[in-house]
């Protein structure tokens, strides 16, 4: 272990002592705080090496240089549940800004017609369709959680993951 002057006498990295602020995905209980020294967001981390592709049965994986964890780890679900959906399913998707009653939602994906976009509380799922790569969904219940999954309205219809979010409390 280095011995970097980080203006305390511990030293830097996996020796310093664990972060006191609460971490944002600890929603229940009291929060320890987080054991690493930093926490990193999928969207921050980039691939930066020369990208890559792998062949399986004809249908090529590619991992490009400048695509986001959170992308690749999508892709890879996507490729192993149906691998000639890989280039077309939307990938990268993400809550740009969650409120009590709304969730935004961004994606990536092939340039097609539109999206069909199906959300559900558990009870009753609900399709509402665009033509852009993001949707606001509306008149949610506050403190509830939801299952979205994006499909794109052309052949094959291949869907993303399904993330889970849940609504700001009233």
């Amino acid at each position: 272990m280095s011995n970097k002057n980080c203006n305390h006498k511990v030293p830097c990295g996996c020796g310093d002592s664990s972060l006191t602020t609460p971490p944002p995905c600890n929603s229940l209980g009291d929060c320890l705080g987080e054991l690493c020294q930093e926490s990193v967001g999928q969207k921050c981390v980039v691939y930066d090496n020369h990208s890559f592709t792998y062949d399986v049965n004809g249908t090529e994986f590619n991992v490009n240089q400048g695509d986001r964890l959170d992308e690749i780890i999508q892709k890879i679900l996507i490729y192993l549940n149906d691998p000639t959906c890989i280039n077309t399913a939307p990938v990268g998707m993400y809550a740009t800004l969650v409120l009590k009653d709304s969730i935004t939602l961004v994606w990536e994906g092939s340039d097609i017609i539109g999206y069909n976009v199906t959300y559900t509380d558990g009870i009753a799922p609900i399709t509402v369709s665009t033509l852009t790569k993001s949707i606001t969904i509306s008149a949610l219940v506050p403190d509830t959680e939801y299952s979205i999954t994006v499909v794109g309205q052309s052949t094959p219809l291949c869907p993303s993951v399904t993330i889970k979010i849940k609504t700001k409390i009233a």
